[in-house]
């Protein structure tokens, strides 16, 4: 690449840079940069003409000139000063070239984390426009209704996802799944609804840990009723608004295991793979994702959409 090709991609580097606003970097100090690429541009055209002055043209693609051709032109101080000169420049360049590289590469990850965060925003905002918000899937006039996720397909049998055993989901050891809850919390005396509509609440109130707690109690006192497997969703959710991709994962490939007919079974099919992707499980993740599309046709067209982006965001084949 010849200098004018590299000022140019360091150009474009740039715009890019301040367009995006990167955090460590400001305009002034990519104008810097760009300054100092010119005047080494500048000086190793100077050097290529003074070279060339003293009889030896300059090379025809533009190439710097070899420490010999220097040697053989000029005096040794004057060559022996220029071919330290020239190493300097092109060692700086270098180092140049490598901070730009580490600038693309943290743009790069940026853009990637806001393109999941907007994925996830859409997804929640469709949630809500369609009328399956959180909220509704645990109001009592609801409970026997589908969910926005339509209603499931041929569920799968239980503890199998493809080639995807349950002991492969297994994302921790059962130590880890079993971590006690921070902030305890005993659910309410009366009617398995009125104890889930208390677990919501605290999901709600962003009280995360309080939530999984009480979720994990519904689940365990009424694993049969029609909500537990709403509940085992929305435990899982709990974990993954924390970032803790691990337990969530767990929470949703039990959500999975045990109620992979139940209303939130596409969600919690989707988020299952999403849990797995976040932890570096790609394979399984996109078995995950696979296993949506097959098992659950009739899920909801935003289900289908935010499957199909994570699906290309991994590179599944």
């Amino acid at each position: 690449m010849t200098m004018r090709g590299f000022l140019a991609v360091m150009m474009t580097g740039g715009v890019l840079l301040a367009g995006m606003a990167a955090p460590a970097w400001s305009q002034s100090d990519l104008s810097t940069l760009l300054d100092r690429l010119t005047r080494m541009e500048q000086d190793l055209n100077a050097l290529q003409r003074q070279v060339y002055r003293n009889g030896v043209p300059a090379s025809s693609d533009n190439a710097s000139p070899s420490s010999s051709v220097v040697s053989e032109a000029l005096p040794a101080t004057v060559a022996g000063r220029l071919e330290v000169r020239l190493t300097k420049m092109e060692e700086e360049m270098r180092n140049l070239t490598g901070r730009v590289e580490e600038v693309n590469h943290a743009i790069s990850t940026v853009s990637d984390r806001l393109d999941k965060l907007v994925a996830d925003v859409d997804y929640r905002l469709s949630l809500l426009e369609n009328g399956g918000s959180p909220a509704q899937s645990g109001q009592a006039g609801n409970l026997t209704a589908p969910s926005d996720s339509g209603q499931p397909g041929t569920a799968p049998g239980p503890g199998t996802l493809g080639t995807l055993t349950q002991e492969q989901l297994d994302t921790s050891s059962n130590a880890a799944s079993m971590q006690p809850f921070a902030e305890a919390v005993t659910l309410p005396d009366g009617p398995p609804e009125a104890q889930y509509e208390f677990a919501f609440e605290l999901l709600k109130r962003k009280e995360f840990d309080k939530a999984a707690n009480a979720f994990t109690q519904f689940v365990e006192a009424h694993p049969k009723h029609k909500l537990a497997g709403n509940a085992q969703y929305w435990l899982g959710e709990t974990f993954y608004a924390r970032a803790d991709f691990e337990r969530a994962a767990i929470a949703f490939a039990e959500g999975f295991k045990s109620y992979n007919s139940g209303p939130k079974a596409p969600d919690n099919m989707l988020k299952l793979g999403m849990s797995l992707a976040e932890i570096g499980r790609t394979d399984q993740a996109c078995t995950a994702f696979k296993k949506l599309a097959d098992a659950y046709p009739s899920a909801s067209a935003t289900i289908k959409q935010r499957a199909a982006t994570e699906r290309r965001r991994i590179n599944c084949t």
